[in-house]
């Protein structure tokens, strides 16, 4: 696994043969977070990273708006039917 950090600003790593990278920028009264993953193929498990990949960043805000807690399994299901669905039109 390669790995690269820049502090307080970048983590950027190998998942795989794919890139993920997450990117903090501050902005006035916090920050906001940009992920990006580069995916070289796409495999049965795209929708499965995907949808986790998702729900993560729905938690993310959730706990940042109300502190409600997300369903996460229930989630992340409904959204790895939905990138599968999308996904399959790609390939």
């Amino acid at each position: 696994m390669n790995f690269r950090r820049e502090p307080l600003s970048i983590l950027k790593y190998t998942w795989g043969e794919d890139i993920v990278h997450f990117e903090l920028i501050e902005e006035p009264g916090g920050c906001l977070l940009i992920l990006k993953e580069t995916i070289t193929s796409i495999t049965d498990h795209s929708s499965k990273d995907l949808a986790g990949w998702h729900v993560c960043l729905q938690f993310i805000e959730a706990i940042q708006d109300d502190g409600k807690e997300v369903e996460r399994k229930i989630e992340w299901k409904h959204w790895q039917e939905q990138y599968a669905e999308i996904l399959n039109k790609l390939v």
